[in-house]
């Protein structure tokens, strides 16, 4: 459900969640104009609360001319362990991840954006060794 809230190609303006690689520990989230860092796992909360309050929005209507019995099945099993089990936060990572380029190719400045600072020198310019 995810891919398909956040991660349609028809819909460049809902691409707006961005996970270079499910081990760093930051991505990025488009908000108020600007991409915004944010730790992996927030974001991740965000983007899979963000696409259940979008399908049960859709619940109330008779979604399953929107969706395929299978999606909607899962977006119940999904639905129903949301707030107590790590799954389908681990599913959601992932899901960020691997639209990685779905993301890169509707908005390409995020890849620089969502490179991690050069650490700062321990020593200043020009000190002795």
């Amino acid at each position: 459900m995810v891919r398909l809230v956040h991660y349609d190609p028809a819909h460049p303006e809902n691409i707006n969640a961005y996970l270079a690689d499910p081990s760093h520990e930051h991505g990025l989230f488009f908000r108020g104009g600007r991409w915004c860092r944010q730790p992996r796992d927030d974001l991740a909360k965000l983007v899979m609360y963000n696409a259940a309050q979008v399908m049960n929005e859709h619940n109330d209507e008779p979604y399953h001319r929107e969706f395929t019995k299978k999606q909607t099945d899962k977006f119940d099993r999904f639905y129903d362990v949301i707030g107590y089990q790590r799954q389908p936060l681990e599913d959601t990572i992932a899901t960020m991840a691997q639209n990685r380029g779905v993301v890169e190719h509707a908005h390409p400045v995020v890849r620089a954006l969502a490179e991690p600072p050069a650490p700062a020198p321990l020593l200043p310019a020009g000190a002795p060794a």
